[in-house]
């Protein structure tokens, strides 16, 4: 005995599937879905990507921020200064007509306090 097995069908919000429905119903439930995926199509958003370290020694955050920029996304890079980053990111980065990237840079901190201590532990390490 076989069982017919039928897909779900995705139906707009407010249309009415397997009833009796006017024509203006369905209509309206067609401009209404046609009108959500516009919405949804042209729906882009902004990234903050966070790097725990400096930015140009992560090429798989840098990656990601590319093929968020290829998608159409506002992105904002964000951690420590040294290497530059990958050819594609720096060329986007230094046009003047850029709107979608934002590279943020930090210097790596350094406390005065380990600064001043070094030379006494490196003596201390010696002996």
């Amino acid at each position: 005995e076989a069982t017919a097995k039928t897909s779900p069908t995705i139906m707009a919000a407010g249309s009415r599937a397997g009833r009796n429905s006017s024509a203006p119903h369905d209509a309206a439930a067609a401009t209404t879905a046609a009108a959500t995926a516009a919405v949804l199509q042209d729906d882009k958003k902004h990234v903050m990507l966070v790097v725990l370290g400096d930015i140009g020694r992560s090429p798989r955050m840098q990656y990601h921020a590319l093929s968020l920029l290829q998608e159409g996304h506002k992105v904002s890079l964000v951690g420590y200064s040294g290497e530059p980053l990958i050819p594609d990111l720096e060329s986007r980065h230094a046009s003047p007509t850029n709107t979608q990237l934002a590279v943020t840079r930090f210097k790596v901190p350094s406390p005065k306090i380990l600064q001043k201590s070094l030379p006494i532990y490196l003596i201390w390490r010696i002996i």
